[in-house]
């Protein structure tokens, strides 16, 4: 996927006197510099801070739309994907996660729900990757392809701000009542792009890996894992670690026996991604032999349900590999002379899928955090 302006032409605002909105709004201020251009047009608004309900109780959001919405309600105006969470990047992107579903939730139990709009700031990699500064928002974005099939009826659009701007209120408030087509758009300077699927021929070039450096692949003992593997030690790779959480109890002895053996050396290794000390320790072992060279991430997960059926619990569990598991492998291998850090991630990012919102958050997530690696001259690569 790449990322082409949009030519939609703005137009200038004209709203009724009655007309209202409900704004889930940040506490960084964005959302309050906006509202006076609102009020200024003749919009009512209702704006919720996290901090004025519990956040974290799905009950508490029906709660809010049940009190808040009227029949001259026309937007849900959504900012709280901007408050900065205590935590590693995965509790992050869990809470986020976490209110947007229970907003969702609330939202599509009502009759005549109103529009919605998504704000994120720097959750996509318009322009050029260096914008993409919040790989935890772009988690919101996957969960809001897989609403689009599944809901339809419900007009939802999504808005990325530019993380270099401090004045985006009059930018921001010109594309809430832009004359556009497009679902999803990113604002970058007085510039606005929107995602496009384009055909790309990849240079022709050969992959070899070092004889002399170890290569982790999480989810290796799955049929993608050795898969994998066997590739890499036609292209020069001798020292491999397959991890999985099961380690070799569930691999077929007579795969186990196929595995290229001398000069080969490889590792299966029980050991789950998202348990740091563990996986401190695996790297620790391959660092005492070899140089880590390279990291295949493709350990994951799925609990297909949903939107409305989805639960925190079946959310974290497809989120944890592929969000604490891709961050855990970054940052234990910072210091370690990578050629090679490849998260294996799905379509379901791009397109959406129905029944699929966790898996869509997670691939998301995934996809922005390689080019939030690759804009800090770190390799990075999604399959």
């Amino acid at each position: 996927m790449i990322i082409a302006k949009s030519s939609d032409r703005l137009i200038p605002f004209h709203s009724k006197p009655n007309s209202e909105q409900i704004i889930f709004a940040d506490t960084q201020g964005i959302a309050n510099n906006l509202i006076p251009l609102l009020q200024q047009r003749g919009v009512g608004c209702s704006a919720v801070f996290p901090e004025d309900i519990n956040p974290d109780s799905a009950e508490n959001y029906l709660s809010v739309l049940q009190t808040l919405l009227t029949p001259e309600t026309h937007q849900i105006l959504y900012f709280w994907g901007l408050e900065k969470i205590a935590g590693e990047i995965d509790q992050e992107v869990e809470i986020h996660c976490q209110r947007f579903l229970f907003l969702l939730q609330a939202l599509l139990q009502q009759k005549n729900p109103p529009d919605l709009i998504l704000v994120t700031q720097g959750a996509v990699p318009a322009k050029e990757i260096q914008t993409l500064t919040s790989p935890a928002q772009s988690s919101l974005l996957g969960i809001a392809l897989s609403l689009g099939l599944e809901h339809p009826e419900l007009n939802f659009r999504a808005i990325d701000l530019d993380p270099n701007e401090p004045n985006l209120e009059e930018k921001l408030f010109q594309e809430i009542y832009s004359n556009t087509s497009e679902n999803r758009i990113a604002l970058r300077g007085e510039q606005r792009f929107c995602p496009r699927l384009v055909q790309r021929k990849l240079a022709a070039g050969k992959i070899n890996f070092s004889p002399d450096g170890y290569y982790l692949i999480s989810g290796g003992t799955g049929g993608l894992g050795l898969a994998t593997a066997r590739w890499m030690v036609e292209r020069g790779a001798r020292h491999l670690v397959l991890c999985s959480r099961s380690g070799t109890q569930t691999v077929n002895p007579e795969i186990l026996a196929s595995l290229p053996s001398n000069p080969v050396d490889i590792k299966i290794k029980e050991c789950d991604v998202t348990d740091a000390e563990k996986l401190h320790i695996l790297l620790e072992e391959c660092r005492s032999e070899y140089p880590v060279r390279g990291i295949f991430h493709i350990a994951g997960t799925l609990d297909d349900t949903t939107l409305l059926r989805l639960t925190p619990e079946s959310f974290n569990y497809v989120l944890a590999p592929k969000v604490k598991g891709t961050w855990l492998l970054h940052q234990l291998t910072l210091n370690d002379p990578l050629d090679f850090f490849v998260c294996y991630t799905s379509a379901v990012s791009l397109i959406g899928s129905a029944g699929q919102a966790n898996a869509a958050a997670a691939n998301a997530f995934e996809d922005a955090f390689i080019y939030y690696r690759q804009a800090r001259n770190l390799p990075g690569n999604c399959d």
